[in-house]
């Protein structure tokens, strides 16, 4: 990964755009799939937060890539920030999508459990 190929204005402006685009498109089709399957608007928004997060997988096929010479740097830079932008992300969309699910019994069992009370 080379963080100083993002100095390049046209690089920077992919990376950008490919976040914008890969961040609303993954959660809108998460968002989507969710309401199509009967789902509330809370739980189809932690469906959309939750799918977002990329991670492990994109680095591991973007680094076979980068060997094979099919990626250049750029791109695998690009990749490599994406994965860990939406990665960080997640957590905090997640939770704020969350708050307006209410929490059922066996889960609040669970809460108790894990706190040891």
């Amino acid at each position: 990964m080379e963080l100083a190929t993002l100095a390049q204005p046209t690089v920077l402006l992919a990376g950008i755009v490919t976040l914008l685009v890969a961040t609303v498109a993954k959660f809108a089709g998460g968002y989507l799939g969710a309401r199509l399957g009967r789902l509330g608007h809370s739980e189809s928004l932690a469906i959309g937060a939750g799918l977002n997060a990329r991670g492990v997988v994109e680095i591991v096929i973007a680094t076979a890539g980068l060997q094979l010479g099919i990626l250049t740097t750029a791109t695998y830079t690009i990749i490599v920030l994406l994965a860990v932008a939406t990665s960080v992300m997640a957590p905090p969309f997640l939770r704020h999508a969350t708050l307006k699910i209410p929490k059922t019994t066996a889960e609040t069992d669970r809460e108790r459990e894990f706190a040891g009370t």
